[in-house]
């Protein structure tokens, strides 16, 4: 499959010739990994290469060895490298030697310097309109808030086409994929959220049942702000009814060092006002498409529910 430039890239050769590593990070399968090897000269494949742990365990620093920009992918299987990168930027002070991916944040309990001076961060999510090819990208929310919007024109798209869209998300894996196959990938994809990654995630077993009730209230609410007690509510069902509000709190921060939900804080004009601390945020599933699958739903339930495909667009 011929690879599809992300806008992102801009960032990550501005960071690269800042900074001495950079880490992408973003939810699992949204392109990091690609994206890093356009520009990297050797890799480590933490989660593959069956040398790591031995390595790890007596001579990290082997790893690292190897033309840069050096990518280490899914760095986060061993957290520890995080440190002997930071030493390593130190001790060659030169810049661009390491680009880092990964689809989740390491535990509490791992030890890691925060790499300020040495790490820049690029956060990368799935293929928007305009990569896919959907959007010229000739207006930008930067304009529009400098109030330079000038005179344009963008050919209208059909609903159907749109919802389409929405339901087979922004994954690079399904470019050219039919709606019943990608509708069929994001399912497994939250079947393996549900069953393997959030015990991944923290080492802690959970309950499958569980994350995928409430992953569907996140699903009905996405888009509105909606607090922990709210949710709490929604998913007690005659099969879930004793998930507490500290589990719920306990699940969602799972799920956002999964990178797979994502708080968008309310908004005040007014610089002093605490209103954006008094809200709820809303809460927003890393693509539409997980949202879809979590509810078991098709492009024709959203042509017939347009409000909640509203919600889903934003």
């Amino acid at each position: 499959m011929k690879y599809i430039r992300r806008l992102v890239e801009a960032d990550l050769m501005d960071k690269l010739s800042a900074s001495g590593a950079v880490l992408i990070k973003g939810p699992k399968a949204c392109g990091k990994t690609e994206t890093a090897k356009q520009y990297a000269n050797s890799i480590l494949e933490m989660d593959r290469d069956p040398q790591v742990p031995a390595m790890m365990a007596t001579n990290p620093k082997l790893l690292l060895a190897g033309k840069t920009p050096k990518l280490i992918d899914e760095w986060q299987e061993q957290p520890e490298i995080w440190n002997y990168v930071r030493h390593e930027v130190d001790d060659n002070k030169s810049k661009g030697q390491f680009i880092l991916t990964g689809s989740a944040n390491p535990t509490d309990n791992v030890k890691l310097h925060s790499g300020s001076g040495r790490f820049t961060v690029i956060q990368m999510d799935t293929m928007s309109w305009q990569e896919l090819g959907f959007s010229s990208g000739s207006v930008k929310m930067s304009d529009l808030l400098v109030g330079g919007l000038g005179d344009y024109f963008e050919p209208a798209i059909q609903l159907e086409f749109i919802i389409d869209r929405m339901c087979i998300g922004g994954w690079p894996s399904l470019l050219g994929e039919s709606t019943r196959n990608a509708l069929n990938m994001n399912r497994s994809y939250v079947d393996l959220l549900c069953e393997v990654d959030m015990r991944r995630v923290s080492g802690v077993k959970r309950d499958p049942q569980k994350v995928r009730s409430l992953l569907r209230s996140l699903a009905r609410n996405v888009s509105t702000l909606v607090d922990n007690r709210t949710l709490e509510k929604d998913v007690k069902t005659k099969d879930v009814n004793d998930l507490s509000r500290n589990t719920i709190s306990d699940y969602l921060e799972a799920l956002s060092r999964l990178m797979i939900l994502y708080e968008q804080p309310a908004f005040d004009m007014h610089i002093r006002s605490s209103a954006s601390l008094r809200k709820s945020p809303k809460r927003h599933l890393c693509d539409t498409s997980l949202a879809v699958a979590a509810l078991g739903l098709e492009k024709e339930s959203l042509l017939k529910d347009i409000k909640y495909a509203g919600f889903l667009f934003e």
